[in-house]
């Protein structure tokens, strides 16, 4: 399939379908039923369906988004923007600046972020983060991460950990710092 200038839009339905485009013909996104892999010069991808899969970007900034299963996303290079849904996902932003992008209801869908490094940030949806807000200091009063075992815990109140949600897990030795939350 080749769209040629302008934003294009694909729909993948098979292994075998193959995205052409050629560098500054837009911003293009394929909406895929199968596992799949960014061609050069495309951008976007998002899952569709009602079984897990396999999404892979390329060496440009993508954006990939989950399905409500429990998908797997691997950035590649790029600072990457990983989107996971109802799922229990595994994120993989590879080189690059990432963004590991929370947005879902927390029904014990649990993330596990496998590369989690300096320069990558956790992006919070206040739709779901409710006493989160934009600009705030303490971060920490809400989310809290244990650095032991990786464990990253919502705390709605602020000031106890009876009611934390656990929501992802980040890779064995990883240092998450205040100014690398994100809240959106």
């Amino acid at each position: 399939m080749y769209g040629g200038i302008g934003d294009d839009r694909y729909v993948v339905d098979n292994k075998e379908d193959k995205v052409i485009e050629l560098a500054n013909e837009g911003t293009d996104t394929v909406f895929s039923l199968v596992d799949y892999r960014l061609s050069e010069n495309v951008e976007n991808l998002t899952l569709l369906g009602t079984t897990a899969k396999l999404a892979t970007g390329n060496a440009q900034d993508n954006v990939i988004m989950a399905n409500n299963m429990g998908n797997t996303l691997i950035g590649e290079a790029g600072d990457d923007r990983l989107i996971g849904g109802l799922g229990a996902d595994i994120l993989t932003g590879g080189e690059g600046n990432d963004t590991f992008v929370f947005q879902t209801e927390l029904n014990g869908n649990i993330d596990i972020i496998t590369d989690f490094e300096a320069g990558d940030k956790i992006a919070l949806s206040t739709l779901i983060f409710k006493s989160l807000s934009k600009g705030m200091e303490k971060i920490s009063d809400y989310i809290q991460y244990n650095a032991k075992d990786g464990k990253l815990f919502y705390n709605a109140d602020g000031n106890s950990n009876r009611d934390s949600v656990h929501f992802a897990t980040l890779n064995k030795g990883a240092v998450i710092e205040q100014s690398q939350y994100e809240i959106i």
